[in-house]
């Protein structure tokens, strides 16, 4: 069963993502910042997709405080982890062959929709704390 927050119109104005300039700004420009880095030489590319993906990370992380949003729970430590492949693979360090970059661009667009769509699928738009669950139960008791 998938538990809902009461007070979810509350916790929903906390929400950087349900706002559309807070959503375009922390992940609509570093996401386009990424793809125009497309066109440029692999170590600007990686330094561009390494900052951006730890900006996105970040908010998803600084989000997921604020408002408990299910999603960000999960893909801010995916952004985290793609940064760190993508400086793993601009410093020679993972070998994914010569199609890396698609190869990680591909990975990080799929993975982040995958997760966003499938956590809150299966959790719903916002989860509550354990600490929260915990209480009400005990008020059951």
């Amino acid at each position: 069963m998938v538990d809902k927050c009461d007070t979810c119109s509350e916790v929903a104005a906390k929400d950087w993502a349900s706002d559309w300039r807070t959503l375009a700004g922390l992940w609509g420009l570093p996401g386009t910042a990424m793809l125009a880095a497309g066109l440029l030489e692999p170590v600007s590319r990686a330094i561009v997709w390494t900052a951006m993906l730890t900006w996105m990370g970040a908010a998803c992380f600084l989000n997921a405080r604020r408002c408990s949003r299910t999603h960000c729970r999960i893909t801010g430590p995916f952004f985290f982890v793609m940064a760190a492949l993508v400086t793993g693979y601009a410093s020679g360090i993972l070998p994914i062959g010569r199609h890396g970059w698609a190869i990680l661009g591909g990975l990080t667009f799929a993975g982040f929709v995958i997760l966003w769509w499938g956590s809150e699928y299966a959790w719903g738009r916002f989860s509550t704390s354990r600490n929260a669950a915990s209480s009400r139960n005990l008020k059951l008791l």
